[in-house]
């Protein structure tokens, strides 16, 4: 919603000055991608990675198994503890990103992770 003002200033300025039309739809397309945008966190892209190297071979983990082997991968590589709650958040994130899917507590993992050093 935040950007329908602007696109809308944006083609009403370009109204009159139709040489303006393709800085126009660069500005909209600027905004567009800016807003479509998600930083993940590092914590969250370390849930992604476990959840990627437990996975079975339909791609899927329970969420209690993905928990307790993220627990036990942080603390084999020396990071700081995930709390239930901060999974919980990571995992919401993730299915709101349409990156796993979820059901009757068992997590898809619906994209791929390539892990390059």
């Amino acid at each position: 919603m935040e950007l329908v003002p602007d696109v809308t200033l944006a083609v009403a300025g370009v109204a009159g000055s139709p040489w303006l039309i393709p800085l126009a739809a660069l500005y909209v397309w600027m905004r567009l991608w800016n807003a479509a945008s998600v930083s993940l966190e590092e914590e969250d892209a370390f849930v992604v990675y476990s959840l990627w190297l437990h996975r079975n071979g339909e791609n899927k983990i329970s969420e209690d198994n993905a928990f307790l082997k993220t627990e036990t991968l942080a603390h084999k590589h020396g990071f700081p503890a995930i709390t239930k709650e901060k999974f919980t958040k990571i995992i919401d994130k993730l299915l709101s990103l349409e990156c796993v899917e979820m059901e009757e507590g068992i997590i898809w993992l619906r994209e791929w992770v390539r892990i390059e050093y």
